[in-house]
């Protein structure tokens, strides 16, 4: 069955925030240490990667603007994650009852479904847009990069009185390396390339978080719109026969409780 939320999924899955529910243990121990190993990556050793670098970008205030900048926007992540996992469960259970009750209005002589497309189309198209963007800048940064080290890397070169030598080419992003990323030019594009994936990661966290509030509001909004159309669909019953009469107020009557039900459990 298709869900509204099926993007916003796919994304979170590929960021490391998804947490299956699977009966099979093995392909929920490989999710895990997915999981795992994106966050303790690219949100606790980057951020504290960034933390640690505050010393050497500190020399310069254009560059200590830049470092805090990120380091900020990966905190800010961070929060979002832990509120993710803290609310997680109810949120899951928000997802449910909105993809079970998709369909609640289907008898009401109106096209349920083109009002839950239109928000659909409206929350996917600004989804896939901020993750392109949050592909590109990264990976734009990386590649131009890893591009003047391979074209003009010689010019970066630098030669110590000991006759070592030394790669001094800036790296796209302010952060701590765990290893000499100035011993060769290959050592500083593994740099670059350790970084951007880091960046990749938290700019896919922070548009499947962000963009997974947007879906929800879409689909509440979705569902309140329907909620409108069917009461208004109810309408006034009189003719002449009575029987027939009752039996429209009836079916009115039903509706109408449904409508109000319905209301009430997305106001919960």
């Amino acid at each position: 069955m298709t869900s509204f939320f099926d993007l916003n999924i796919k994304i979170l899955k590929l960021s490391g925030l998804w947490v299956p529910n699977s009966n099979n243990s093995f392909k929920y121990k490989k999710a895990i240490t997915y999981n795992s190993i994106c966050i303790l990556y690219s949100m606790i050793y980057f951020t504290i990667a960034e933390l640690v670098s505050l010393k050497e970008s500190a020399a310069n205030l254009n560059d200590l603007v830049k470092n805090l900048n990120m380091l900020m926007s990966f905190l800010l992540t961070l929060i979002k994650i832990i509120v993710w996992f803290r609310y997680r469960k109810d949120i899951l259970k928000i997802i449910a009852f909105i993809d079970t009750r998709k369909n609640v209005f289907k008898n009401y002589n109106f096209d349920s479904e083109e009002i839950v497309l239109k928000e659909l189309q409206f929350k996917d198209t600004w989804t896939k847009s901020f993750f392109v963007m949050s592909t590109l800048v990264p990976l734009s940064a990386g590649i131009l990069s890893i591009t003047e080290t391979i074209t003009k890397g010689e010019e970066y070169v630098v030669f110590r009185n000991d006759s070592s030598l030394v790669y001094v080419q800036k790296l796209p992003y302010y952060s701590w390396i765990p290893f000499d990323h100035s011993s060769s030019k290959w050592s500083f594009a593994i740099a670059v390339v350790s970084q951007c994936i880091a960046l990749l990661n938290c700019g896919y966290i922070t548009v499947g978080l962000d963009m997974m509030f947007v879906a929800l509001t879409s689909s509440i909004t979705a569902h309140f719109i329907m909620t409108k159309e069917a009461l208004r669909r109810i309408g006034n019953f009189e003719f002449k026969d009575r029987t027939a009469t009752h039996k429209l107020r009836d079916d009115g009557y039903i509706k109408f409780k449904n409508c109000l039900m319905h209301l009430q459990n997305l106001i919960k």
